[in-house]
Protein backbone atom coordinates (compact mmCIF):
# COMPACT_ATOMS: atom_id res chain seq x y z
CA UNK A 1 0.00 0.00 0.00
CA UNK A 2 1.55 3.11 1.33
CA UNK A 3 5.10 2.04 3.04
CA UNK A 4 7.45 3.12 4.41
CA UNK A 5 11.28 2.69 4.50
CA UNK A 6 14.29 3.93 6.70
CA UNK A 7 17.98 3.21 5.53
CA UNK A 8 21.09 4.11 7.82
CA UNK A 9 23.39 6.25 6.66
CA UNK A 10 25.21 4.10 6.19
CA UNK A 11 23.53 2.33 3.34
CA UNK A 12 23.67 5.69 2.00
CA UNK A 13 27.69 5.79 2.19
CA UNK A 14 28.91 2.65 2.59
CA UNK A 15 32.83 2.58 4.92
CA UNK A 16 34.08 0.87 1.90
CA UNK A 17 33.46 4.12 -0.23
CA UNK A 18 33.96 6.63 2.67
CA UNK A 19 37.49 5.24 3.75
CA UNK A 20 39.38 4.04 0.40
CA UNK A 21 40.90 6.11 -2.35
CA UNK A 22 38.53 4.13 -4.89
CA UNK A 23 41.16 4.15 -8.08
CA UNK A 24 39.25 4.62 -11.47
CA UNK A 25 37.93 0.92 -12.70
CA UNK A 26 38.98 -0.59 -9.70
CA UNK A 27 36.64 -3.05 -8.07
CA UNK A 28 35.55 -0.45 -4.97
CA UNK A 29 34.94 2.26 -8.20
CA UNK A 30 33.00 -0.02 -9.91
CA UNK A 31 30.84 -1.17 -6.97
CA UNK A 32 30.72 2.12 -5.45
CA UNK A 33 29.28 3.57 -8.72
CA UNK A 34 26.81 0.73 -9.21
CA UNK A 35 25.50 1.82 -5.68
CA UNK A 36 25.46 5.23 -6.62
CA UNK A 37 22.99 4.14 -9.94
CA UNK A 38 20.59 2.22 -7.52
CA UNK A 39 19.65 4.93 -5.67
CA UNK A 40 19.34 7.11 -8.27
CA UNK A 41 17.27 5.05 -10.08
CA UNK A 42 15.24 4.05 -6.87
CA UNK A 43 14.51 7.22 -5.63
CA UNK A 44 14.24 9.41 -8.84
CA UNK A 45 13.54 7.33 -11.27
CA UNK A 46 12.40 8.18 -15.25
CA UNK A 47 9.78 7.60 -15.44
CA UNK A 48 8.49 7.64 -12.09
CA UNK A 49 7.75 4.39 -10.65
CA UNK A 50 4.97 3.18 -8.60
CA UNK A 51 4.19 5.27 -6.04
CA UNK A 52 3.64 2.64 -2.90
CA UNK A 53 6.76 3.67 -0.72
CA UNK A 54 7.98 6.81 0.53
CA UNK A 55 11.32 7.09 2.35
CA UNK A 56 11.84 8.41 6.15
CA UNK A 57 14.21 10.13 7.99
CA UNK A 58 14.53 8.58 11.47
CA UNK A 59 15.87 11.37 13.35
CA UNK A 60 15.50 14.62 10.20
CA UNK A 61 18.59 16.61 10.39
CA UNK A 62 20.60 13.87 12.63
CA UNK A 63 19.94 11.23 9.88
CA UNK A 64 21.04 14.29 6.79
CA UNK A 65 24.06 15.87 9.16
CA UNK A 66 25.06 11.96 9.24
CA UNK A 67 24.73 11.15 5.81
CA UNK A 68 26.54 14.27 4.63
CA UNK A 69 29.52 13.55 6.85
CA UNK A 70 29.99 10.41 5.45
CA UNK A 71 29.95 11.92 1.94
CA UNK A 72 32.05 14.14 2.86
CA UNK A 73 34.97 11.92 3.33
CA UNK A 74 34.98 10.55 -0.08
CA UNK A 75 38.03 10.48 -1.49
CA UNK A 76 37.08 10.34 -5.36
CA UNK A 77 35.74 13.25 -6.65
CA UNK A 78 33.73 11.38 -9.32
CA UNK A 79 32.09 9.27 -6.70
CA UNK A 80 31.52 11.84 -4.46
CA UNK A 81 29.60 14.27 -6.56
CA UNK A 82 27.42 11.30 -7.63
CA UNK A 83 26.18 10.44 -3.90
CA UNK A 84 26.33 14.50 -3.23
CA UNK A 85 23.57 14.14 -5.88
CA UNK A 86 21.86 11.67 -4.22
CA UNK A 87 21.92 13.59 -0.77
CA UNK A 88 20.67 16.55 -2.81
CA UNK A 89 17.69 14.63 -4.00
CA UNK A 90 16.77 13.48 -0.34
CA UNK A 91 17.27 17.02 0.51
CA UNK A 92 15.55 18.90 -2.37
CA UNK A 93 12.91 16.70 -4.35
CA UNK A 94 11.83 13.75 -1.55
CA UNK A 95 9.23 15.01 0.31
CA UNK A 96 10.67 15.96 3.92
CA UNK A 97 8.95 12.59 6.07
CA UNK A 98 10.71 12.92 9.22
CA UNK A 99 10.00 10.70 11.98
CA UNK A 100 11.53 12.14 15.15
CA UNK A 101 13.96 10.57 17.23
CA UNK A 102 14.33 12.08 20.85
CA UNK A 103 17.08 9.86 22.46
CA UNK A 104 20.63 10.29 21.99
CA UNK A 105 22.53 8.29 19.25
CA UNK A 106 26.22 7.52 17.97
CA UNK A 107 25.62 8.81 14.27
CA UNK A 108 28.32 6.98 13.46
CA UNK A 109 26.83 3.74 14.62
CA UNK A 110 24.96 2.09 12.32
CA UNK A 111 23.86 -1.28 15.06
CA UNK A 112 22.45 1.91 16.87
CA UNK A 113 20.57 3.29 13.90
CA UNK A 114 19.30 -0.21 13.00
CA UNK A 115 18.28 -0.92 16.85
CA UNK A 116 16.04 2.84 17.03
CA UNK A 117 14.80 1.97 13.79
CA UNK A 118 13.46 -1.45 15.03
CA UNK A 119 12.57 0.32 17.92
CA UNK A 120 10.24 2.79 16.16
CA UNK A 121 8.55 0.16 13.97
CA UNK A 122 7.58 -1.50 17.11
CA UNK A 123 5.26 1.04 18.13
CA UNK A 124 4.50 1.91 14.47
CA UNK A 125 5.22 -0.32 11.50
CA UNK A 126 8.23 0.25 9.10
CA UNK A 127 7.93 -2.16 6.37
CA UNK A 128 11.79 -2.21 5.74
CA UNK A 129 15.12 -1.18 6.95
CA UNK A 130 17.75 -0.73 4.52
CA UNK A 131 21.41 -0.67 5.44
CA UNK A 132 24.94 -1.20 4.20
CA UNK A 133 24.92 -4.99 5.04
CA UNK A 134 21.83 -7.38 5.69
CA UNK A 135 21.47 -7.56 9.45
CA UNK A 136 20.14 -10.31 11.28
CA UNK A 137 16.16 -10.01 12.34
CA UNK A 138 15.24 -10.77 15.59
CA UNK A 139 11.84 -11.29 17.28
CA UNK A 140 9.42 -8.67 15.36
CA UNK A 141 11.79 -7.01 12.87
CA UNK A 142 10.94 -5.53 9.74
CA UNK A 143 12.59 -7.47 6.78
CA UNK A 144 16.34 -6.15 6.15
CA UNK A 145 17.74 -5.34 3.53
CA UNK A 146 21.16 -3.59 1.90
CA UNK A 147 21.13 -0.60 -0.65
CA UNK A 148 21.81 -2.99 -3.62
CA UNK A 149 19.28 -4.47 -3.12
CA UNK A 150 16.43 -2.03 -3.46
CA UNK A 151 14.04 -1.96 -6.60
CA UNK A 152 14.69 -5.90 -6.97
CA UNK A 153 12.07 -8.26 -6.49
CA UNK A 154 13.00 -9.87 -3.01
CA UNK A 155 12.60 -6.24 -2.21
CA UNK A 156 9.55 -4.98 -3.56
CA UNK A 157 7.82 -8.26 -2.57
CA UNK A 158 4.51 -7.29 -0.84
CA UNK A 159 4.65 -3.45 -1.67
CA UNK A 160 2.52 -4.05 -4.62
CA UNK A 161 0.03 -0.70 -5.50
CA UNK A 162 -3.16 -3.06 -5.22
CA UNK A 163 -2.97 -4.66 -1.60
CA UNK A 164 -5.60 -6.39 -0.09
CA UNK A 165 -7.19 -5.57 3.54
CA UNK A 166 -8.07 -8.51 5.24
CA UNK A 167 -8.50 -7.77 8.90
CA UNK A 168 -7.84 -4.75 11.49
CA UNK A 169 -3.94 -5.53 11.79
CA UNK A 170 -3.86 -5.23 7.34
CA UNK A 171 -5.88 -1.87 8.03
CA UNK A 172 -3.37 -0.56 10.41
CA UNK A 173 -0.38 -1.27 8.20
CA UNK A 174 -1.81 0.46 5.44
CA UNK A 175 -3.12 3.49 7.42
CA UNK A 176 0.33 4.49 9.14
CA UNK A 177 2.24 5.92 6.81
CA UNK A 178 -0.55 8.17 6.47
CA UNK A 179 -1.13 8.91 9.97
CA UNK A 180 2.35 9.77 11.00
CA UNK A 181 3.19 11.77 7.84
CA UNK A 182 0.29 13.94 7.03
CA UNK A 183 -0.75 16.67 8.12
CA UNK A 184 -4.63 16.58 6.74
CA UNK A 185 -6.45 13.13 6.17
CA UNK A 186 -9.43 13.46 3.84
CA UNK A 187 -12.19 10.71 4.80
CA UNK A 188 -14.66 10.15 1.40
CA UNK A 189 -17.00 7.70 2.46
CA UNK A 190 -20.90 7.42 2.64
CA UNK A 191 -21.17 4.84 5.22
CA UNK A 192 -20.93 4.55 8.77
CA UNK A 193 -19.34 1.56 9.71
CA UNK A 194 -16.54 2.34 6.91
CA UNK A 195 -16.26 5.93 8.64
CA UNK A 196 -16.05 4.43 12.22
CA UNK A 197 -13.49 1.50 11.31
CA UNK A 198 -11.35 4.04 9.39
CA UNK A 199 -11.72 7.40 12.21
CA UNK A 200 -10.81 4.91 14.64
CA UNK A 201 -7.71 3.56 13.46
CA UNK A 202 -6.72 6.55 12.09
CA UNK A 203 -6.60 8.15 15.59
CA UNK A 204 -5.09 5.12 17.43
CA UNK A 205 -2.67 5.44 15.02
CA UNK A 206 -1.79 9.00 15.32
CA UNK A 207 -2.22 8.62 19.11
CA UNK A 208 0.10 5.67 19.40
CA UNK A 209 2.92 7.90 17.57
CA UNK A 210 2.47 11.43 19.07
CA UNK A 211 3.21 8.90 22.36
CA UNK A 212 6.43 7.24 20.84
CA UNK A 213 7.27 10.54 19.68
CA UNK A 214 7.43 9.98 16.23
CA UNK A 215 4.57 12.80 15.60
CA UNK A 216 4.70 16.26 16.90
CA UNK A 217 1.39 17.35 15.86
CA UNK A 218 -1.82 14.67 14.86
CA UNK A 219 -3.73 15.32 11.68
CA UNK A 220 -6.80 16.79 10.64
CA UNK A 221 -9.46 15.07 9.67
CA UNK A 222 -11.67 16.25 6.80
CA UNK A 223 -14.74 14.51 6.16
CA UNK A 224 -16.47 14.36 2.83
CA UNK A 225 -20.09 12.44 3.77
CA UNK A 226 -23.34 12.18 2.29
CA UNK A 227 -27.01 11.37 4.14
CA UNK A 228 -27.17 7.35 3.94
CA UNK A 229 -30.19 5.02 4.75
CA UNK A 230 -32.65 6.50 6.67
CA UNK A 231 -30.70 9.70 8.46
CA UNK A 232 -30.58 13.73 7.05
CA UNK A 233 -28.00 15.78 7.28
CA UNK A 234 -28.21 16.83 10.85
CA UNK A 235 -28.03 13.02 12.23
CA UNK A 236 -25.27 12.09 10.43
CA UNK A 237 -23.28 15.16 11.23
CA UNK A 238 -24.24 14.40 15.31
CA UNK A 239 -23.25 10.92 14.59
CA UNK A 240 -19.72 11.65 12.95
CA UNK A 241 -19.12 14.44 15.63
CA UNK A 242 -20.02 12.14 18.49
CA UNK A 243 -17.57 9.29 17.45
CA UNK A 244 -14.76 11.52 16.69
CA UNK A 245 -15.39 13.30 20.41
CA UNK A 246 -15.96 10.43 22.11
CA UNK A 247 -12.52 9.33 20.60
CA UNK A 248 -10.52 12.34 22.04
CA UNK A 249 -10.68 14.37 19.07
CA UNK A 250 -10.63 17.92 19.62
CA UNK A 251 -13.50 19.77 18.00
CA UNK A 252 -10.92 22.13 15.97
CA UNK A 253 -8.76 19.45 14.53
CA UNK A 254 -12.25 18.15 12.06
CA UNK A 255 -14.25 19.37 9.71
CA UNK A 256 -17.45 18.26 7.97
CA UNK A 257 -18.40 18.53 3.88
CA UNK A 258 -21.78 17.61 3.83
CA UNK A 259 -22.31 16.38 -0.02
CA UNK A 260 -25.82 15.27 -1.15
CA UNK A 261 -27.55 12.02 -1.03
CA UNK A 262 -26.33 9.50 -2.99
CA UNK A 263 -23.08 11.66 -4.42
CA UNK A 264 -20.49 9.49 -3.92
CA UNK A 265 -19.29 6.51 -6.61
CA UNK A 266 -15.53 6.19 -5.14
CA UNK A 267 -14.18 5.87 -1.92
CA UNK A 268 -10.98 7.93 -0.94
CA UNK A 269 -8.33 8.78 1.49
CA UNK A 270 -6.47 11.57 0.56
CA UNK A 271 -3.37 12.62 2.56
CA UNK A 272 -2.03 16.10 2.31
CA UNK A 273 1.74 17.35 3.91
CA UNK A 274 1.70 20.89 3.31
CA UNK A 275 5.67 22.49 3.66
CA UNK A 276 6.30 26.17 3.10
CA UNK A 277 7.91 26.10 -0.10
CA UNK A 278 6.71 23.60 -2.13
CA UNK A 279 3.08 22.58 -3.48
CA UNK A 280 1.72 19.75 -0.93
CA UNK A 281 2.52 16.31 -0.87
CA UNK A 282 -0.53 14.18 -1.24
CA UNK A 283 -1.14 10.56 -1.39
CA UNK A 284 -4.26 8.96 -2.24
CA UNK A 285 -5.27 5.54 -1.63
CA UNK A 286 -8.40 4.31 -3.16
CA UNK A 287 -10.54 1.78 -1.12
CA UNK A 288 -13.14 -0.56 -2.90
CA UNK A 289 -15.18 -1.36 0.44
CA UNK A 290 -14.54 -1.90 3.90
CA UNK A 291 -16.12 -5.15 5.20
CA UNK A 292 -19.04 -4.50 7.57
CA UNK A 293 -18.32 -7.19 10.56
CA UNK A 294 -16.15 -5.23 12.29
CA UNK A 295 -12.95 -6.81 14.26
CA UNK A 296 -13.46 -10.35 12.65
CA UNK A 297 -13.38 -9.49 8.58
CA UNK A 298 -10.87 -11.84 7.35
CA UNK A 299 -10.32 -13.40 3.82
CA UNK A 300 -14.12 -14.00 2.84
CA UNK A 301 -14.62 -10.05 3.10
CA UNK A 302 -11.22 -9.08 1.58
CA UNK A 303 -11.11 -5.46 0.42
CA UNK A 304 -8.74 -4.39 -2.06
CA UNK A 305 -6.31 -0.54 -1.77
CA UNK A 306 -4.80 0.62 -4.28
CA UNK A 307 -2.30 3.89 -3.89
CA UNK A 308 -2.22 6.77 -6.54
CA UNK A 309 -0.16 9.37 -7.53
CA UNK A 310 0.12 12.51 -6.64
CA UNK A 311 -0.67 14.01 -9.84
CA UNK A 312 -4.27 12.00 -9.58
CA UNK A 313 -5.06 12.79 -6.08
CA UNK A 314 -4.56 16.54 -7.32
CA UNK A 315 -6.92 16.40 -10.16
CA UNK A 316 -9.56 14.58 -7.65
CA UNK A 317 -9.11 17.35 -5.34
CA UNK A 318 -9.73 20.55 -7.65
CA UNK A 319 -13.17 17.47 -9.06
CA UNK A 320 -14.26 17.70 -5.15
CA UNK A 321 -13.65 21.24 -4.77
CA UNK A 322 -15.70 22.29 -7.52
CA UNK A 323 -18.74 19.98 -6.90
CA UNK A 324 -21.83 21.84 -5.03
CA UNK A 325 -22.13 21.07 -1.88
CA UNK A 326 -23.15 21.99 2.33
CA UNK A 327 -20.84 22.18 4.64
CA UNK A 328 -21.24 21.60 8.01
CA UNK A 329 -19.94 23.90 10.72
CA UNK A 330 -20.62 23.81 14.53
CA UNK A 331 -21.74 26.96 16.49
CA UNK A 332 -19.89 27.74 19.88
CA UNK A 333 -22.52 25.29 21.65
CA UNK A 334 -21.77 22.29 19.38
CA UNK A 335 -24.85 22.20 17.28
CA UNK A 336 -24.21 21.73 13.44
CA UNK A 337 -25.05 24.98 10.94
CA UNK A 338 -24.89 24.03 7.43
CA UNK A 339 -23.36 26.78 5.12
CA UNK A 340 -24.01 26.39 1.41
CA UNK A 341 -20.10 26.88 -0.56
Amino acid sequence: MLAELFLTPHAMCPDFIQDNDLPYRSGDYDQAIKLARILLRYFKPNPTCNPTTICSRLGGKKWTDAVAKRIGKIKNTDVKMMFTDILDIFNIHLDRLDRFLHQPINPEDEAAWIRVAVASSAALPLARIVGSTVAVATGNSPPFFCADQLGGQQFEFGLTCVRPVNNRRDLRTALVALCIHADEIILRTPFAHELKLLVSEIISLADQGKLAGHIQNRPKLLFHTCPYNQYDKVDVTRKIKEMVNNLGWSIGNYDIFMFQPKSFVNRYLIAQKFSNNSSPWRRMISISHLPNNGNDFGPQDQSFWSVIDASTASDILRSIGSTPKDRAVFDTNGHPQFVQV
